[in-house]
């Protein structure tokens, strides 16, 4: 499923999910691919990805060469910084794993659910790429407001910079994919996902899309292939007012296996 709105520099997006697809052979994922030449050239960003069952959702900007993710303790961040280079090809690393940035335990899986899900935003603007993650009982109480304010979240689990940026992972379970019951928990449940526009402007676009615009996919399918509080930075964050773009109340979204 893919948004028919783009979403240019300037923007934040936010995803409340009561549930994430997750489970042997299920792959869920809630990505902005840049548009306007092939992939990779306009770039791609992940909020939400993981597969089979793994415990913690992983952010990542996947790229062509020349993007990479400051060193740990470089960037004002909350995750755990997996991988630097945004190359979907880089040296040293899986195919098209890009650079990673690992949440904690209760951002995916059976935890996520059993407590409720959380919100997911992401901040794209002149400095670069942010994502936060709040659990249900966390979340601020401007987030699902017409005016929320990110400069008062905190640091951001993810940070991309603008001034220093610019998978495969586990095998699949091919042998389970004939069996139904592997697959209950293989569905999307979304509150809602609503778009800003910082209608103050900004100036350029992430390096992750040198078009500055991108489309929003949410989608669930198989795995293939194999794969693998920081201080100082930036973290104002300091945009408004914002103008709602679009909005879309989802009750529960049942993910497809690709087989």
């Amino acid at each position: 499923m893919s948004s028919k709105d783009t979403v240019t520099a300037g923007s934040l997006v936010i995803m409340d999910a009561v549930h994430i697809p997750f489970g042997c052979s299920v792959w869920p994922g809630f990505w902005m691919i840049g548009l306007g030449a092939p992939w990779p050239s306009e770039g791609e960003i992940d909020i939400i990805e993981n597969v089979n069952l793994a415990t913690n959702n992983q952010y990542s900007l996947h790229t062509l060469d020349g993007c990479a993710h400051p060193a740990k303790g470089q960037v004002n961040e909350t995750g755990n910084s997996l991988t630097t280079s945004c190359f979907v090809n880089a040296t040293g690393q899986a195919n098209n794993e890009g650079c990673l940035v690992a949440e904690n335990d209760l951002s995916y899986g059976a935890k996520f659910a059993k407590n409720g899900g959380g919100v997911f935003a992401t901040l794209w603007d002149s400095e670069g790429i942010r994502v936060w993650f709040f659990t249900r009982s966390a979340v601020p109480p401007d987030m699902a407001t017409a005016s929320p304010n990110p400069s008062g979240w905190g640091a951001p689990s993810a940070f991309w910079p603008q001034s220093q940026t610019c998978s495969q992972v586990a095998k699949s379970c091919t042998d389970l994919i004939v069996t139904p019951t592997y697959y209950v928990d293989a569905y999307w449940e979304i509150k809602y996902i609503a778009v800003f526009s910082n209608s103050s402007g900004t100036s350029g676009a992430s390096s992750a899309s040198n078009s500055g615009t991108s489309s929003a996919i949410t989608g669930s399918g198989t795995t293939s292939g194999a794969g693998a509080g920081a201080t100082g930075g930036s973290n104002s964050a300091t945009l408004g007012p914002w103008t709602l773009l679009s909005s879309a109340l989802i009750g529960a979204i049942i993910s497809y296996i690709m087989l």
